[in-house]
């Protein structure tokens, strides 16, 4: 019988810590959202992983307010990626329409398939004389979670 300050132990592996839980560690996707301006569509694709984070984005609204916007990864930092659930989000450096000096936040959820209606994807992305966001379902294409 076990008494105040005792440990009891049965079965014990010693030494041998529990497995890591299953979590997502990799997030993909392309497709097309409605644009700033009403009837157009915005089109991006990204592959994001925490793993030695990592991630490439390309997104292309014709449609912005304000002009055409064309955002891609710049990877001049090492880009913060996260998972929670179904989602993903990745923060990094960026150019937009060609130019340096812009930093991006992109949140991606996987919500079943088929990924048109049902996945989301919202893109934010500031810089000089720059504060752009757009989002919502995904109006073709797919986000794929990807778990260990």
């Amino acid at each position: 019988m076990a008494t105040a300050g005792s440990v009891v132990t049965t079965r014990s592996c010693a030494g041998s810590p529990p497995p890591p839980q299953p979590g997502a560690k990799k997030i993909t996707g392309g497709g097309q959202i409605a644009s700033q301006t009403p009837g157009q569509t915005a089109n991006f694709g990204f592959v994001a992983q925490n793993d030695k984070p990592n991630a490439s984005l390309s997104y292309h609204d014709d449609g912005a307010t304000g002009g055409s916007i064309d955002v891609h990864s710049a990877n001049t930092s090492v880009p913060s990626v996260t998972f929670q659930g179904n989602c993903g989000t990745f923060k990094g450096d960026a150019k937009v329409n060609q130019k340096l000096g812009y930093k991006y936040s992109v949140n991606a959820c996987d919500n079943g398939e088929p990924g048109a209606g049902q996945d989301t994807f919202f893109i934010s992305v500031t810089g000089p004389n720059l504060s752009y966001s757009n989002g919502g379902f995904i109006t073709s294409g797919h986000i794929q979670i990807h778990k260990e």
